[in-house]
């Protein structure tokens, strides 16, 4: 007989009650209104930093980032000549997540579109990459899927328009609509058409809209269409129990704060080099990166420009508010004089001991306007743990309210006003359940992002890892849940990924 998915679990990007709140009540959003209506939600608690990286890997994992080996968009490694910058795959997370254990206990799952998964992984079942760092080839296990996704729903893992999306273009946000729209498609196909116990499915580009465009118009038209998906799913799989979660919420900025220049003009990082490289002088002619970006793209020859010219060249073009991304300036940092440097969005490095103290009281203290810039500095100590914890940050800031920190080096004043980015991510996102198994008269409290992978082994009456840090939670109806140990060894490959990885996470305006 088929197997049909009797538990789905919907990921939401960035999704934040100050935004589903207004639409569900203005009728907006009528089948994720009708959902909560039947079901229990709550506010979700995201792991340091709230950022898609590491933060979906938490969620499927039920670890922190120590257990992972993955902080951020990068990953910061100390070589024999100082440090290196490289980018994490699928492979850099050292931890098992929920469906491998769900393969284990021979329970089938569909994996649609979840950020981190590329290269795919082999599980019991199939999975498709998901954004930003899927590739348009490979993208799927087992690989014969692929060519169906492209036949039946011309798949593509990001817009082809992406460079485009940032500045409202028309074309490029109804191509990132519909895209949406053909993941909640295929997600049903294969619950319909493959023997399938758990589903799921991830909308990456909710974040990346907010990002843009908060509250406006396309952010709307974007939720409508995941509104609909939802609806599809829930009218096709009636008898399911569903999950929906985001990693991280979402805020309006009205700050930017370039951290990396700060700790340059308070002596924490040397640079060293010249700026009298072709891409300042372009940027001294009006072309800057983000419109050669556009430009390059509406006339079809970007592909052809990251040939021809080379990755320094390309990394060294400032932005439009003149400053260079991380890789333009990276081979300028002297890390041997520098006690300290910083990734966006929390993640701080600390090189000498004795300056970790005076670094965060610093940072605590530090205001523009009367704003701090951050509600905590955490000692990335009493966040992070696991066996390899010793690579984790040693500052961690919380991003106040309105903040965006930036970890980009250039000629950029260190306090200006929001340029690429209406919205910020923050560490209170959403959780929701609904369905046969989820106990709605059980109260339910602000909920942490690493309960989710234990719950829902529970919900698949699959026994829950003992190294899982999150727990069960009260709401799922199960009253003997066991749990057990896994002999899984852990990930070790820590891969660094090609250009187009670095470029679509420019495009977004994450490495500025």
């Amino acid at each position: 007989m088929h197997r049909t998915p009797s538990v789905i679990t919907i990921g939401l990007d960035g999704a934040t009650w100050r935004l589903l709140d207004r639409w569900v009540d203005d009728g907006t959003l009528p089948n994720l209104a009708a959902l909560l209506d039947r079901g229990v939600r709550s506010d979700l608690r995201s792991c340091h930093p709230p950022v898609t990286s590491p933060n979906w890997k938490c969620l499927s994992t039920g670890r922190n980032p120590g257990a992972l080996d993955v902080y951020w968009w990068e990953v910061l490694t100390e070589t024999a000549d100082g440090y290196e910058i490289s980018r994490p795959t699928s492979t850099s997370y050292r931890q098992p997540e929920l469906w491998d254990y769900l393969g284990h206990n021979d329970i089938l799952s569909a994996v649609v579109n979840m950020p981190t998964t590329h290269p795919p992984t082999d599980i019991s079942g199939v999975m498709v990459s998901g954004g930003p760092n899927a590739e348009e080839q490979g993208f799927t296990t087992p690989q014969s899927l692929e060519s169906t996704l492209r036949e039946r729903y011309d798949y593509r893992c990001l817009p082809r328009r992406l460079s485009l999306l940032g500045d409202g273009d028309e074309a490029a946000v109804e191509e990132a609509i519909d895209l949406v729209g053909t993941r909640f498609e295929v997600a049903e196909h294969l619950g319909r058409t493959r023997d399938v116990d758990y589903l799921n499915v991830t909308v990456y580009l909710s974040n990346v809209f907010q990002h843009f465009f908060w509250d406006g118009p396309a952010t709307e038209a974007l939720w409508r269409r995941i509104d609909d998906g939802i609806g599809r799913l829930v009218e096709t799989f009636e008898d399911a129990t569903f999950l929906l979660a985001s990693d991280h919420g979402s805020n309006e900025t009205d700050l930017k704060f370039y951290i990396n220049l700060w700790l340059a003009e308070q002596g924490y990082l040397e640079t060293t080099g010249s700026d009298a490289t072709i891409g300042p002088m372009l940027y001294r002619l009006g072309l800057h990166r983000d419109r050669l970006s556009a430009l390059a793209t509406k006339i079809g020859v970007k592909s052809a420009l990251k040939r021809l010219l080379s990755r320094d060249v390309i990394d060294s073009v400032p932005t439009k508010t003149g400053s260079v991304r991380l890789e333009g300036k990276n081979d300028r940092i002297d890390w041997e004089a520098s006690d300290a440097f910083a990734f966006g969005q929390g993640p701080v490095y600390v090189f000498d001991d004795d300056k970790r103290e005076e670094i965060k009281a610093a940072l605590a203290d530090l205001t523009h306007d009367g704003k701090h810039i951050a509600s905590t500095v955490h000692d990335g100590a009493d966040v992070y743990s696991g066996p390899y914890a010793e690579t984790a940050p040693d500052l961690v800031i919380e991003q106040n309210e309105g903040v965006h920190i930036s970890n980009s080096l250039g000629d950029e004043d260190i306090f200006v006003d929001p340029d690429h980015w209406r919205a910020e991510n923050e560490m209170t996102g959403i959780f929701a359940a609904a369905g046969p198994d989820i106990d709605t008269d059980v109260p339910l409290d602000t909920v942490s992002i690493l309960d989710f992978a234990p719950s829902v082994l529970a919900l698949l009456d699959t026994p829950v890892a003992s190294s899982m840090e999150g727990t069960v939670l009260p709401v799922v109806d199960r009253p003997d849940v066991s749990y057990a140990s896994y002999d899984f060894d852990a990930r070790s490959d820590t891969a660094v990924e090609g250009d187009r990885t670095r470029e679509r996470l420019s495009d977004l305006g994450y490495l500025e």
